[in-house]
C-alpha cells in the first residue's frame, strides 16, 4: 500500500542535511527554511512576505514565496524556537565554525552576533520547565553552551566527546525537561548542568529525537535505528544504508504516532514505535535531508513535510481511516508466515530423518559394535542430527591476567557431541564496527573423535574464544552453537545469553580456586604481588558497609571467586585491598575500602577512576558524592596543553592582525594599479607584481591560521575531555558545583586555580 503526498513543491536547489527546519517567524504561518549546498540559507515563505530588500544580510528573491540569505561564514547549524518569552514570534539561529547569529526574520533584525571558540555542530531553541526562559543550546565538540535571549552564557557542559545532536525531553517523568545529548559512542542525559545518567551505543549518534512524552528515538552514523523508554531500549534495527532524519507522526490514522525514518537512499519508512515493526514505506525521489511535522497549509491539522537534497518537497496528511491493520496484512504478516512455513518445513525434513535413523539403529538391536551401527546408519541417508536428548551447551567466562589479556569464553557440550561453529553477537567489541564473531573449531579437534570407534562416546568437544573488550561498559554476549555429531551433516542449534561486567577487562594478579574468599585472603594477595601501587588516586567516603561495597566488587568485575565477608570480618576488619591488573596495558588498578567506610581508588588512570565513582555511586544510590584526587602525570599534561594554548591563541591575533593588514595593501594596490591605467602605464605592472607578491605572502598565512585554528581546537578538546573526567570523579550537586568553579577559573584563565579545583572538591 502506497500513500500519496497532499501537496508538493520544488524549491530547486540543492539542500545540504546540515539543517531542515521549520519556524513561525510571524508567530502564525510556518516557513520551511535550510542550508543549501551552496552555503546559503532559503525561507519557504507560502503565505507571509518579508520586506527582505531592506535586510543588513543579503536577501534575494528567488521566487515571490522564497527568499535567500547569504552569510559570510560557513554555516555548520540551523534552529528555530521561540526565544524571547515576551514574544510568539520565533527567532532563527544560525551556527557556523567561529560565531553565532540570532536573527528576526518577521522585523529584519539582527538579535545578537557572539563570537564561540569551538565550532557549532548542533542547535535547539527551547525551555527547561517553566520557571526558566527559553534558551539557545549549542552543541560543538566538547561542550554544550546555552545563551538567552541577549546573548548572555546561562550554561556551560562539558563532555567527553563530539556533541551531534540535542534535544529537550522529559527523561525520567519529572515534569522537567533533560537536557539529552548524541555523542560519539553515548546518549548523555543532564538535568540542567548536572549529569545524570549516559545510554551506551556502538557508533557515533546521529540524531535524537523524542516520540510523544515517552519515548526516544536515536538514528546512529552506522545505520542503526532504535528506541528507549527511559533506560530501556525497546527495539533497534542495522541497515547496509544510514537514516538522515526522523520524525515522530501519525501518517496511518491509527491513533498512535508512528515512527518516520528518512533514509540516503530515498526511502521512507514508517514503524511502530514500539516494536520497530515497518508499517508502510514511501518512495522520496532522492535521499531524504529532513523530516518536519507542522501545520503547513494553515489548516486545523499538522503535516508532515518530507524535504530531499534535490529541493523536492512533499507534504503528507494523517488518513481518516485507520490503515495500520491493511498495511500490516499486506506486508508483515505474509513475510512471517512464509518465514514460519519454511521452518516449519525444515524441521518436519529433520524430523523424518531422525526417525528413520532410530528406526534403523533399533534394527540393528543390541550389538555393541559401533561401527555397525554407523554404517547402517550411513546407508539411510547422512541427512540427520540425532544428539542425546540431555544434550547441553556449556559457558565460562574467565580471565587470566598472569597469562593472557582477554576475557576468555570457553563453550563446551556435556558429553559426545561436537561444536561445529559458534557465533558471538555483541555491540562495540569487535573492530571496524562490526557485530558478529563466527568460529570454527580446527578440523584435528573434529576429526580427533573419529581415530577409534568409540572415541566419540567418550570426547568432549570445546572451543574458547577470546574477546579483546575495548570499553569499561556493560556487554550484552548472544552466543549460538551449531552442535551435532562427528557423522551427521545436520546440526542443532543452542543459543545462550551472558552479560559482561562493566570492568570484565581486569583481572586479580593471580589464579585462585572458585570457592568465595574471604577479606583477609584478598588483601593478603594485594600484598604479595602488587608492591608499588599508583600514586595518583581519588578518596571519597560512602554510608555503606563493607558487604555492600563486596557485592559492587563480585557484580562489576569477573573474579573467579566472590569475595564474601566472614561474620567476624563484618564487623572487625582494618581495610579491604583489591588489587587488579587492567589487561589492556597490564597498569595497576588498587581499591581499598576502609573500616570507616572511605573508599580509596588508586590508578594512573583518570578516566577510569571516573567511571569506578559513577559505577560506585550508581550502585550505592548516591546522588550527590564529594572527593578528594590527585592525579600527578594529568596534572603536568593539563598544564602543558593549557600554555601551549594560552601561545596559540596569542598567534592567532597576530595573524589576524597581519591578515588584515595585507587585505587592505591588496585592495590599495588594485585601486593604484587601476589608477595608473590612465595616469601612469609604466608602473601597472610594477603595481601588479607587488599585488601578486601580497597575494601569495595571504595564502600563506591563511594556510599558517588554518593549521592555528586545527591546533587550537585539537586542544581545546583535550583540555575539556581532562575536565570532564575530572568532574565524574564528583557526582550530583559537587560535580555541577565544581564545573561552575571551572568555568570561571578558564575566564580568568588562572591554570593554578583550575588545578586545585580539579584535586580538591569541598
Amino acid at each position: 500500500m502506497n500513500c500519496k503526498p497532499t501537496f508538493s513543491f520544488s524549491i530547486d536547489m540543492k539542500l545540504s542535511d546540515k539543517g531542515v527546519v521549520v519556524g513561525k517567524y510571524d508567530a502564525v504561518n510556518s516557513s520551511l527554511t535550510a542550508i543549501t549546498q551552496s552555503n546559503k540559507i532559503i525561507i519557504h515563505s507560502p503565505y507571509t512576505r518579508y520586506n527582505m530588500f531592506n535586510s543588513q544580510k543579503a536577501w534575494s528573491e528567488i521566487k515571490k514565496d522564497i527568499g535567500m540569505l547569504s552569510v559570510n561564514y560557513t554555516i555548520t547549524a540551523i534552529a528555530t524556537g521561540k526565544l524571547s518569552s515576551e514574544s510568539d514570534k520565533e527567532y532563527l539561529a544560525i551556527g557556523t565554525e567561529n560565531n553565532i547569529l540570532i536573527y528576526q526574520v518577521d522585523d529584519n533584525l539582527e538579535v545578537f552576533f557572539k563570537d564561540v571558540s569551538e565550532s557549532i555542530r548542533c542547535m535547539i531553541i527551547g525551555t527547561i520547565d517553566n520557571s526558566h526562559p527559553p534558551l539557545l543550546f549549542c552543541g560543538s565538540n566538547t561542550t554544550v553552551k546555552g545563551y538567552n535571549v541577549k546573548g548572555d552564557e546561562i550554561l556551560w557542559i562539558v563532555t567527553s566527546g563530539v556533541v551531534n545532536s540535542i534535544t529537550l525531553f522529559d527523561f525520567n517523568r519529572d515534569n522537567d525537561k533533560e537536557i539529552i545529548l548524541g555523542c560519539n559512542d553515548k546518549i548523555r542525559i543532564y538535568k540542567q548542568d548536572r549529569f545524570i545518567r549516559e545510554l551506551n551505543e556502538n557508533a557515533p549518534v546521529k540524531q535524537i529525537a523524542p516520540l510523544g512524552l515517552q519515548l526516544l528515538a536515536f538514528i546512529l552514523k552506522n545505520g542503526t535505528v532504535g528506541v528507549y523508554e527511559e533506560h530501556l531500549r525497546l527495539w533497534r534495527i542495522k541497515s547496509k544504508s544510514t537514516a538522515t532524519c526522523l520524525a515522530c507522526y501519525d501518517l496511518l490514522g491509527s491513533g498512535t504516532d508512528q515512527i518516520i525514518l528518512g533514509w540516503e537512499s530515498g526511502k521512507i519508512d514508517i514503524r511502530d514505535s514500539r516494536s520497530g515493526d515497518v508499517l508502510m514505506k514511501l518512495i522520496s525521489p532522492s535521499k531524504v535531508v529532513g523530516l518536519m511535522v507542522t501545520n503547513y497549509r494553515g489548516t486545523e491539522k499538522d503535516d508532515l513535510i518530507c524535504v530531499t537534497e534535490q529541493g523536492e518537497v512533499q507534504g503528507y496528511t494523517s488518513s481518516n481511516i485507520n490503515l495500520a491493520p491493511l498495511t500490516a496484512a499486506e506486508g508483515s504478516q505474509i513475510q512471517e508466515l512464509l518465514a514460519v512455513k519454511q521452518k516449519l518445513m525444515l524441521e518436519l525434513t529433520q524430523y523424518e530423518n531422525n526417525l528413520r535413523v532410530n528406526e534403523t539403529l533399533a534394527n540393528v538391536g543390541s550389538s555393541e559394535d559401533s561401527i555397525a551401527a554407523m554404517n547402517a546408519i550411513k546407508s539411510i541417508s547422512n541427512d540427520f542430527a540425532v544428539i542425546p536428548a540431555n544434550t547441553r551447551l556449556q559457558i565460562a567466562i574467565s580471565t587470566d591476567g598472569t597469562k593472557q589479556s582477554s576475557v576468555e569464553i570457553g563453550i563446551s557440550t556435556n558429553n559426545s557431541t561436537i561444536i561445529k561453529a559458534v557465533i558471538i553477537f555483541a555491540d562495540g567489541v569487535f573492530p571496524n564496527g562490526n557485530e558478529t564473531l563466527i568460529v570454527h573449531p580446527p578440523m584435528n579437534r573434529i576429526n580427533s573423535g573419529m581415530s577409534m570407534a568409540n572415541s566419540r562416546l567418550n570426547g568432549v568437544s570445546s572451543i574458547v574464544v577470546p574477546l579483546q573488550i575495548p570499553k569499561d561498559d556493560p556487554v550484552d554476549l548472544h552466543i549460538k552453537a551449531f552442535v551435532g555429531t562427528a557423522e551427521g551433516n545436520q546440526y542443532h542449534v543452542f543459543e545462550l545469553n551472558r552479560q559482561l561486567p562493566r570492568f570484565s577487562m581486569f583481572s586479580l594478579p593471580e589464579r585462585i580456586s572458585g570457592s568465595p574468599k574471604s577479606l583477609a585472603d584478598i588483601t593478603q594477595l594485594s600484598k604479595d604481588h602488587i608492591t608499588n601501587a599508583p600514586d595518583s588516586y581519588v578518596k571519597f567516603k560512602v554510608s555503606e558497609r563493607v558487604n555492600r561495597f563486596c557485592m559492587f566488587i563480585n557484580q562489576n568485575f569477573l573474579l573467579p571467586a566472590d569475595i564474601e565477608p566472614s561474620s567476624t570480618e563484618s564487623d572487625s576488619f582494618d581495610f579491604l585491598k583489591v588489587s587488579l591488573i587492567h589487561l589492556r596495558d597490564r597498569t595497576p588498578l588498587v581499591i581499598t575500602f576502609y573500616n570507616d567506610s572511605n573508599i580509596l581508588i588508586q590508578t594512573e588512570n583518570i578516566e577510569l577512576a571516573g567511571n569506578l565513582v559513577q559505577a560506585l555511586a550508581q550502585f550505592m544510590n548516591i546522588a550527590n558524592l564529594e572527593s578528594a584526587a590527585s592525579f600527578p602525570s594529568v596534572v603536568t599534561k593539563f598544564r602543558e596543553l593549557f600554555d601551549k594554548l594560552q601561545g596559540l591563541q596569542e598567534s592567532s591575533n597576530v595573524l589576524r592582525t597581519d591578515m588584515a593588514l595585507k587585505i587592505n595593501l591588496a585592495k590599495i594596490l588594485v585601486f593604484r594599479a587601476e589608477d595608473s591605467k590612465i595616469t601612469n602605464m609604466d608602473k601597472l605592472s610594477n603595481y601588479y607584481n607587488e599585488l601578486i607578491l601580497t597575494n601569495d605572502e595571504l595564502m600563506t598565512s591563511f594556510k599558517i591560521r588554518s593549521e592555528n585554528y586545527n591546533e587550537v581546537q585539537r586542544l581545546l578538546t583535550e583540555i575539556n575531555q581532562t575536565l570532564y573526567h575530572a568532574q565524574r570523579l564528583r557526582v550530583g550537586s559537587a560535580a555541577a558545583k565544581m564545573m561552575s568553579s571551572y568555568k570561571e577559573a578558564l575566564e580568568q584563565k588562572n591554570i593554578e586555580k583550575l588545578i586545585q579545583i580539579m584535586e580538591i572538591s569541598g
